[in-house]
């Protein structure tokens, strides 16, 4: 194993380890105006996953509701992309959230990684003379 394997090896656990630490849930709340802006209007910062009725999904970010449609900006781009969906056409709606358990596996996961790689590097070591 080259050091190139084990940076990328490295790279793809960073990357494993972040994704592992989140969830989604489903919105606690019913799927139409009144009571999606009240949900809104006490979670701010919320992002939501959007599903429509043709199995498309995609993250909705800072979003509100302008009369019967969620609105609000898909990435973080500059400018900013804004999206917009009619409400009768939400299947469902997740919000993410941290997960302790997901984190302490990946974090395990990591660590045996990691345990395995330093095996296998002691393992194929040669001695210099």
């Amino acid at each position: 194993m080259t050091m190139r394997h084990l940076q990328a090896f490295g790279s793809m656990g960073l990357l494993w380890l972040v994704c592992g630490c989140s969830v989604t849930r489903p919105l606690p709340v019913a799927l139409d105006a009144p009571s999606l802006s009240s949900y809104l209007a006490e979670h701010p910062a919320a992002d939501l996953r959007v599903t429509e009725q043709s199995g498309r999904r995609y993250w909705v970010h800072a979003p509100e509701v302008q009369v019967d449609s969620l609105v609000g900006r898909q990435g973080y781009d500059v400018p900013a992309h804004l999206i917009g969906v009619p409400l009768r056409e939400v299947v469902e709606l997740r919000t993410g959230h941290f997960s302790l358990g997901r984190t302490g596996a990946a974090i395990g996961g990591a660590l045996m990684a990691a345990g395995v790689a330093l095996a296998i590097l002691v393992e194929n070591a040669q001695p210099t003379y």
